[in-house]
């Protein structure tokens, strides 16, 4: 079972490298009602909120989960 993890972890991790050198285009992000724009590569954009995304969801379940960890 961990050979498999680890297939799959590599597997996961050369596929966003190559997302990564695939998108290095260069986009401006604006935050609408403030006068901030920042020009970054656009796998930095789609993996941060990817990133922020995932990050929220586990704490979304991490707490629905609570009642069963209390018991």
């Amino acid at each position: 079972m961990r050979t498999f993890s680890w297939l799959v972890a590599m597997v996961v991790g050369v596929t966003l490298l190559l997302f990564a050198l695939d998108n290095r285009d260069m986009v401006e992000l604006g935050f609408w009602p403030l006068p901030i724009t920042l020009r970054i590569p656009l796998f930095v954009v789609v993996l941060g909120f990817g990133g922020v995304g995932f990050l929220i969801g586990g704490a979304v379940a991490w707490i629905r989960a609570g009642r069963w960890r209390r018991l």
